[in-house]
């Protein structure tokens, strides 16, 4: 071999072994040598691998190049919590320049056979009907009811005849002309017209009414309603003015019910029991009995059984039988009564009856002004 070319492939070797020895070097200093990728297999270049006879030449080693400094490494912020998978996707992979929408996975339906679905379906139908049907007919049940006791076809009580054998009307203008020819011969054995009212109100049907029934079978009363707002004494004297003389027929009545107003806001005990006891008085004195007091349960617990219920008792209870421990004559039990005899053929008329028991000669006894008296 030409010495010449052998001394230049020498130093090209040289030279190759000095770049794998500097880059050797480098890996070493590197803080992230551990990164890189490990150097292929170096080749062998010195003479004696070669076959040479000439010993390699020893190689200076050179200062190793100084570390670069690190740029300081700032603090990283801590990482938000992990988006659900959708959001990450969703952003990961914008559509148009814009977020997916996340989307959600419906669960998976539990798997239930066909034969019981069907019928499960049709147990909630079933159980749909029956509601719908328990409904409509507990409808039609109420409309019924209020359809017939609006006609007075039904009343909720019904006091058997034979118990209750002396019965009677209560009759105002609200009926119109009354042809007391027919009406006697209704059930009923006795009437109270309504005659007065406050202290200057005179029914309308009065003198006709009087006039009819004093020609009927019937026995006769006549009653008055008393006004809240007016003193007893003027009331009575109203009264008394009105209807006048009295023998033969039954006692005077003095109705009181909770009406317009003073249904909501009652009148005090205190003035009640003066302005009644005085109207009261003036009637016992005008005709020798006391009158008959009518009044509803209400009225009775507020006004009449803490001072007057040692008084004839007319109560009005359209639901139940008035206990018996309350000394009670008359009991006014149905107030929607229509039947012939009136003009008026679309208004009604209330029915009461006597005390449970009694015959007519004892209601004559107890109720007739004239008659054998008890007081």
């Amino acid at each position: 071999m030409d010495k010449e070319k052998f001394d230049l492939n020498k130093d090209a070797l040289n030279k190759i072994d000095e770049q794998y020895e500097y880059a050797d070097e480098r890996i070493a200093n590197d803080p992230f040598a551990s990164r890189a990728t490990p150097p292929k297999h170096r080749p062998v270049t010195n003479g004696a691998a070669a076959g040479q006879s000439e010993p390699k030449k020893p190689v200076k080693p050179k200062k190793p190049a100084a570390p670069k400094k690190q740029a300081a490494v700032k603090p990283k912020k801590p990482a938000p919590a992990a988006a659900p998978r959708q959001a990450r996707a969703a952003a990961a992979y914008p559509m148009n320049g814009e977020p997916q929408r996340e989307r959600t996975r419906p669960e998976p339906a539990a798997a239930v056979p066909q034969g019981e679905s069907r019928r499960h379906k049709l147990l909630r139908y079933y159980r749909r009907f029956a509601v719908v049907m328990i409904i409509l007919g507990i409808i039609y049940i109420g409309l019924n009811v209020g359809f017939l006791y609006f006609r007075g076809q039904l009343w909720f009580n019904e006091p058997r005849a034979r118990d209750y054998p002396v019965r009677g009307a209560v009759v105002s203008s609200a009926l119109g002309e009354v042809d007391w020819s027919v009406f006697q011969y209704q059930p009923i054995k006795f009437a109270y017209v309504r005659a007065t009212k406050g202290t200057k109100f005179v029914d309308e049907q009065y003198k006709a009414n009087k006039n009819g029934i004093d020609e009927s079978r019937l026995w006769a009363g006549y009653y008055h309603e008393f006004d809240f707002s007016e003193t007893g004494k003027k009331q009575a004297k109203h009264f008394i003015k009105t209807v006048g003389f009295l023998d033969g027929d039954l006692r005077p009545a003095v109705k009181l019910t909770a009406y317009g107003i003073y249904g909501i806001r009652m009148k005090s005990t205190d003035t009640v029991k003066k302005e009644l006891g005085d109207f009261l008085k003036a009637i016992k004195k005008e005709y020798g009995r006391r009158a008959v007091i009518m009044c509803d349960t209400d009225c009775y617990e507020k006004y009449i059984k803490p001072y007057f219920s040692d008084q004839t008792l007319w109560i009005i209870d359209h639901f139940d039988e008035p206990p018996e421990d309350m000394d009670w004559a008359l009991w006014e039990y149905n107030p929607r009564v229509r039947s012939e005899g009136y003009s008026k053929k679309g208004e009604y008329y209330a029915l009461t009856v006597y005390r449970s028991g009694k015959d007519m000669r004892n209601f004559r006894k107890n109720f007739e002004i004239g008659y054998e008296t008890d007081e």
